[in-house]
């Protein structure tokens, strides 16, 4: 157990894909309360604050066996990326949302960016053996 846990402490590759995950979760983490915080800005009722909850979780809910098939059909590598790229542009949705002052934007914008992540954590986790 030690020798493998010194042999990953030494591997550059495994410390440059824990740090870029750390990054992305803590990322991810701080979306969703950004994403609250300006929900409850643009409509304080707490009707809007569970939705925008709902529709960061129902992805989880039934995204997993599509990007299971994805992550075994093309390159791991490929969807990384191209799940990263995606989540970046959708960011950008959000502030569509805060010029029209638009909370169901607000919704789909939370569902596409939470259906992209779980495309990206599962391919992340199938890259580590």
């Amino acid at each position: 157990m030690r020798k493998s846990f010194a042999t990953l402490r030494g591997n550059r590759n495994m410390f440059r894909l824990w740090l870029g995950s750390s990054v992305s979760y803590f990322g991810s983490n701080f979306t969703l309360i950004a994403v609250l915080t300006l929900t409850h800005a643009l409509s304080p009722q707490n009707k809007s604050l569970g939705l925008t909850s709902f529709f960061f979780i129902l992805p989880y809910l039934f995204a997993g066996p599509i990007s299971g098939i994805l992550s075994d059909r093309y390159s791991k590598r490929t969807n990384l990326i191209a799940a990263d790229v995606v989540r970046g542009i959708l960011v950008f949705g959000y502030f569509l949302a805060i010029e029209r002052k638009s909370v169901h934007l607000i919704y789909l914008n939370s569902f596409l960016l939470s259906f992209f992540s779980v495309l990206f954590r599962n391919s992340q986790n199938s890259i580590v053996p």
